[in-house]
C-alpha cells in the first residue's frame, strides 16, 4: 500500500482535481494519509510594492490583469472545472487527518512527518515546494507541469507553445525537484495543437487529456525499486511576457481565430 498526503493551499477540490483523483480513491492500494492545506502567505506591503513596479515595468502586472478578464468572459457556459467541495466530502470512504499551516517550517515539517507517509502529490497548490518538505517524503512529491521540460520550463502554459508555432505540448507528471519544473519526469505524453487552437481550446483538451496521468504515476511507485530519472538538459525558464508581446499574441492567435 501507498501511503499518500495532498497538499493543496485549500481544502477544496475542483471538479477537475477530482477527476484526477477519482481513480486513486477507488484503488485499495492507495492510501491517504492526510491533507496538509498552507495557504498562499499574504505578503508584506513593501515586498508587494516592489512586486508591483516590477511587474508594471515590464507590462506583465496589466497582461495578467488583462488575462484573467479574456478569460474569465470567454469561458464557455456551463465549464465545471471551477467547482468546488470539500476533499473529506469527496473521500467519503476514508478518514484522514487535515492539518493546516501558515508556514511549513521546521514545526509543520515535524507534524507532516508523523503521517508516516511515503509520497506527496500537489492538487490546487501553487507555490514553491520547499526543500525541507521535499525530503520528508521517501518517495518525493509529485506535481503535474503542463510542457515538455526538455523545451519549456516556468509560465504561462500553453503561450509560448503557440507562440513559438509548436505542433504539439507536452504534458507530464513530475517529481519535483528544489529547481522550478526540474524535476523527473515520471508520465509523459504529447497533444498536438491544431490549426485554430486558441489558448482556451488548448486548455479544455489538456485538462481532459491529462486526467488520468497522475494514477498512472502513482502506479508506478507501487513497484517498491522505481525511481525516476532526471533528464540530462533542461529547457529554458519562461516567466510573463511583456505587454507587446501579449499584445501580438492575442492579435494572432484570438482575435482573429
Amino acid at each position: 500500500m501507498l501511503k499518500i498526503i495532498i497538499l493543496s493551499e485549500t481544502n477544496l477540490i475542483d471538479t477537475y482535481t477530482q477527476k484526477v483523483l477519482q481513480p486513486v480513491s477507488e484503488d485499495p492500494r492507495f492510501k491517504i494519509a492526510g491533507l496538509v492545506i498552507h495557504p498562499r502567505p499574504q505578503k508584506p506591503i513593501r515586498q508587494k510594492l516592489k512586486a508591483f513596479r516590477r511587474r508594471l515595468k515590464g507590462g506583465a502586472f496589466l497582461v495578467m490583469i488583462i488575462e484573467k478578464l479574456v478569460r474569465k468572459f470567454s469561458m464557455r457556459p456551463g465549464n465545471t472545472y471551477l467547482v468546488r467541495k470539500p476533499f473529506a466530502s469527496f473521500f467519503r470512504e476514508q478518514q484522514f487527518p487535515e492539518l493546516r499551516f501558515n508556514r511549513l517550517d521546521k514545526s509543520a515539517g515535524s507534524k507532516i512527518h508523523e503521517l508516516n507517509a511515503d509520497l506527496m502529490i500537489l492538487a490546487g497548490y501553487y507555490q514553491i515546494v520547499r526543500k525541507e518538505i521535499i525530503d520528508l517524503m521517501p518517495r518525493g512529491v509529485l506535481s503535474f507541469h503542463y510542457g515538455d521540460m526538455r523545451k519549456y520550463r516556468g509560465q504561462p502554459p500553453i503561450f509560448w507553445e503557440l507562440l513559438h508555432g509548436e505542433t504539439s505540448i507536452g504534458l507530464t507528471i513530475q517529481q519535483i525537484s528544489t529547481g522550478i519544473d526540474q524535476g523527473a519526469p515520471v508520465e509523459e505524453m504529447n497533444l498536438s495543437i491544431t490549426k485554430g487552437d486558441t489558448m482556451n481550446s488548448l486548455e479544455e483538451k489538456i485538462l481532459v487529456a491529462s486526467e488520468g496521468m497522475m494514477y498512472k504515476a502513482l502506479c508506478r511507485y507501487l513497484d517498491p525499486a522505481y525511481s525516476p530519472e532526471a533528464l540530462p538538459s533542461y529547457g529554458p525558464l519562461y516567466t510573463f511576457p511583456g505587454l507587446f508581446t501579449w499584445v501580438m499574441f492575442q492579435l494572432k492567435f484570438n482575435l482573429f481565430k
